[in-house]
């Protein structure tokens, strides 16, 4: 998982966790009650805020930075979205616990300027990508603690042809002391043989630049990998978002001669207001 996946995942969580408990019989903290309540009957949710995160330089780095980015999500009727992680887009289809949504996303690239080990790869240029997601939450649609679980597919249609990736994603998300939602989970992340050569694979015109071995990288599982989110209300119009992941990565991917550590951890905290 991307950093800047993790840190929309974080968001995302924020956005849609707590405001789902109008309906619920939990045991609300008054902080939340009164948050829930200024959400009732509004067309629009509107979110912003700002967060730093802590990862690897890029996937497969043995070195970590820090980083800092603002952010904003809107949703419409919840059925019209925008927001980091699934872009901008809409619900087509709606039956029961079952959703699919279609959009259009960003797809990040890679800077070889971003690891002394990438010089000489080059540049993969990010670019939009078109996103299909598959959503199934296996309990009362208007309770906010459950099992869930949710498959984005995205395919990049400009910049460097990346190919197709696809994100596996099931947790369980369960309240604390009636203004907090915490949701472990586990993901796998598959990538089609052109992501994966991409990001993975070393051709021989890049081989005689870098210096590293030819390397052909495959369709396949890339990670596989476990995470906390959470979000807290500290008021009815501002919450603290946090997340903590481990990722492992696997098959080619691991085997990659720009993999420098199969091992690759990541924690994010932020802040948000609800307009």
């Amino acid at each position: 998982m991307t950093l800047r996946t993790v840190a929309a995942a974080a968001i995302l969580a924020a956005m849609t966790a707590l405001p789902a408990a109008a309906q619920s019989d939990m045991d609300l903290h008054p902080v939340a009650e009164s948050f829930i309540k200024k959400q009732e009957n509004k067309d629009f949710f509107i979110l912003g805020g700002a967060a730093g995160l802590y990862g690897p330089v890029y996937e497969g780095s043995d070195e970590y930075e820090l980083r800092a980015f603002p952010f904003a999500l809107i949703t419409y009727k919840d059925r019209f979205y925008a927001d980091p992680i699934r872009g901008a887009g809409a619900y087509l289809l709606e039956k029961g616990p079952f959703r699919a949504g279609a959009g259009v996303n960003y797809s990040f690239g890679r800077d070889e300027e971003d690891a002394d080990i990438l010089t000489g790869m080059g540049d993969i240029n990010g670019g939009a990508a078109a996103e299909i997601s598959l959503e199934y939450r296996p309990w009362e649609m208007d309770l906010p603690v459950g099992p869930s679980f949710t498959t984005r597919i995205k395919h990049q249609f400009t910049g460097t042809d990346t190919g197709t990736q696809v994100e596996l994603n099931g947790g369980f998300g369960f309240p604390v002391a009636g203004r907090m939602i915490v949701r472990p989970s586990l993901t796998a992340e598959y990538g089609s043989e052109g992501y994966n050569q991409a990001f993975y694979g070393v051709t021989a015109a890049q081989s005689a630049r870098s210096g590293l071995p030819v390397y052909d990288a495959d369709a396949g599982f890339r990670s596989v990998g476990a995470g906390v989110f959470g979000t807290y209300l500290v008021t009815d119009t501002w919450m603290l978002t946090g997340v903590v992941t481990y990722d492992r990565l696997i098959g080619d991917a691991a085997d990659s001669p720009l993999t420098q550590d199969e091992n690759q951890a990541r924690v994010i905290l932020g802040v948000a207001r609800v307009f």
